[in-house]
């Protein structure tokens, strides 16, 4: 083989002939959150005193098994490589072409109300190996699953399930590993076979 035949991009360019982890995809998920739920990261401060150190930490503790629940619901269908900074509140804005099928959108999937974006909202992207993970599956014959499959809309509506998430003041009584926040409002998760542009 040539080496000017070998194309070095390894999946990291939508025409790449070769895939550097096995034809990564880019999945970034929206979520319009419950009311009193964090992910990632927390506003609440401390002012020293151990009842404010103490809500803190637990605010703290709480957002970021909110976002481990996230990545746990992810990777039990993809192989994640790594994730993007979290856009939180009024850096969460939806383009308005954001469910315009696109050649570089290999799947979109929604849960609930269109994803509004703005306050209470949160947005990042996961790098994750074989984004053909998330195709729809049709129904075949003979198949054990009556129904076409869509990874993206099972993802999301796992997502926005009642008690997936914690509030922030929420104190866990026992090993049984639920939170206790509402359904979120809105979920969507869009995959693209290419990273786009970054300017």
């Amino acid at each position: 083989m040539s080496l000017n035949s070998f194309n070095r991009n390894y999946g990291m360019s939508s025409v790449a002939r070769e895939w550097w982890g096995g034809n990564n995809g880019f999945v970034t998920i929206v979520i319009d959150l419950p009311t009193d739920v964090e992910l990632g990261t927390t506003k609440v401060t401390s002012d020293g005193s151990d009842v404010q150190a103490e809500a803190y930490q637990t605010a703290l503790s709480n957002a970021q098994y909110n976002l481990f629940m996230v990545t746990q619901l992810l990777q039990q269908r993809a192989v994640l490589v790594t994730t993007s900074l979290l856009a939180l509140d009024s850096e969460v804005v939806i383009p308005a072409d954001f469910k315009n099928a696109n050649p570089n959108v290999v799947a979109f999937g929604t849960s609930g109300a269109d994803v509004a974006g703005g306050a209470n909202s949160v947005a990042l992207t996961f790098i994750c190996e074989r984004q053909d993970v998330f195709n729809k599956q049709e129904v075949r014959p003979g198949s054990a699953c009556p129904a076409p499959v869509d990874p993206t809309v099972d993802l999301a509506k796992s997502i926005a399930q009642a008690k997936v998430f914690r509030t922030k003041t929420f104190v866990s009584q026992g090993t049984d590993g639920v939170g206790d926040a509402g359904a979120s409002t809105a979920v969507a998760i869009k995959v693209r076979a290419a990273l786009p542009v970054q300017l």
